[in-house]
């Protein structure tokens, strides 16, 4: 059979090594094919990030000569005592930062696993907008109490890939131990040898 062609969206890896290195890689091409361009010699395809610029002037994400347009892309590594602990990031484009809160929240506050934090439902709030995009999974009174807040829900799939793709690593400096974890709502998993 002919494997599936690579999608548009954006990937997340955590990596780590024997020996401490440990790497939160986030990257994108953006549209399928990205800017459709490749480094000549190199088959790297450039990505056509230059779509997240504003067209309209004045605005903080306005086109400009030398400027960087917005990004949401959030790989991250948590550290204590100046090791790391956790590396972990999403794909999801604009959901990516509201995605990453709740898992850093569900891991550091709530003190879940790993695997559970990434499995938790998720929820996402655009801006100004009064909806709020959630998982079926999500607590039928946590639902009607928005819903009495004046929210609007837009009530999605169970474990919905739109809330993004987790990977991550925890670490237990003590023990050496490294803990993997992977979303079920995209096609990631956790590799070690």
């Amino acid at each position: 059979p002919v494997p599936e062609a690579e999608s548009a969206s954006t990937t997340h890896l955590s990596t780590a090594d024997q020996d401490g290195n440990v790497v939160a890689l986030t990257q994108t091409i953006s549209s399928f094919f990205g800017a459709r361009v490749a480094v000549p010699g190199t088959g790297i395809i450039l990505n056509n990030e230059m779509a997240n610029f504003s067209t309209r002037p004045g605005l903080p994400n306005s086109l400009a000569p030398g400027k960087r347009m917005r990004t949401t892309i959030a790989p991250t590594l948590l550290l204590k005592d100046g090791e790391p602990v956790l590396s972990i990031g999403t794909p999801g484009a604009g959901r990516i930062v509201s995605t990453m809160v709740q898992l850093l929240v569900n891991l550091v506050d709530y003190g879940m696993s790993l695997q559970e934090a990434i499995e938790a439902p998720r929820f996402y709030a655009r801006d100004t907008e009064a909806n709020l995009h959630v998982e079926s999974r999500m607590p039928a009174p946590v639902l009607a109490e928005l819903e009495a807040m004046g929210y609007t829900l837009e009530v999605r799939g169970a474990y919905d890939l739109f809330f993004g793709g987790a990977q991550g690593i925890l670490f237990d400096r003590e023990t050496g131990e490294m803990v993997g974890g992977a979303d079920p709502r995209r096609s990631g998993g956790v590799v070690g040898y």
